[in-house]
């Protein structure tokens, strides 16, 4: 009885290993273009950092239908880099250009 048990924790352990993997390596990091040396050098433009976790199990089950939209997005002032707003795991792309908004107008007051 303890052997059957221990074999089936065991099988279900190996199992679970097994659809981690698939799960990690079929949730590649998004690819993104590299920024430019002048629009790095620009104060009045801000940053947008969008954090993506390889191992995230809701980033793994949502990725594929919401490619690049999940996550947690993160609006630096370009001059201070100090976080102006931090948005997490919104869908919707309104709420993202309203802070990335938000940040351009407080440059040019």
């Amino acid at each position: 009885m303890i052997k059957k048990t221990l074999l089936g924790v065991t099988f279900l352990a190996v199992a679970l290993v097994a659809v981690a993997s698939v799960m990690y390596v079929g949730n590649a990091t998004p690819t993104v273009p590299a920024v430019s040396r002048a629009d790095a050098a620009n104060p009045n433009r801000p940053y947008v950092v969008k954090l993506h976790a390889q191992w995230c199990p809701i980033c793994m089950l949502f990725f594929d239908d919401n490619a690049g939209v999940t996550g947690t997005i993160a609006v630096l002032d370009g001059r201070t880099r100090a976080e102006t707003a931090s948005i997490h795991g919104i869908k919707g792309f309104d709420e993202y250009q309203a802070a990335i908004e938000a940040s351009l107008r407080a440059v040019t007051r």
